[in-house]
């Protein structure tokens, strides 16, 4: 399995992110603006790849 295919739970994605847990919490749920990191779900389960994680990461980067 390649690196960025890896499944990362809500801990390993804050861990990954930079973000406390429940930063990286509310930033998922606060799906109100249409910003939330892509999940994957299996079963009743919520888990990131590092290249999801990655691509929220540059849609919300703003440059100066």
């Amino acid at each position: 399995m390649e690196s960025q295919n890896k499944l990362l739970t809500l801990k390993g994605s804050a861990k990954y992110t930079g973000l406390s847990i429940n930063q990286f919490r509310h930033a998922f749920y606060n799906v109100s603006n249409g910003t939330a990191p892509i999940p994957t779900k299996i079963g009743g389960r919520v888990y990131w790849t590092p290249t999801n994680l990655e691509k929220w990461i540059s849609s919300n980067t703003q440059s100066e």
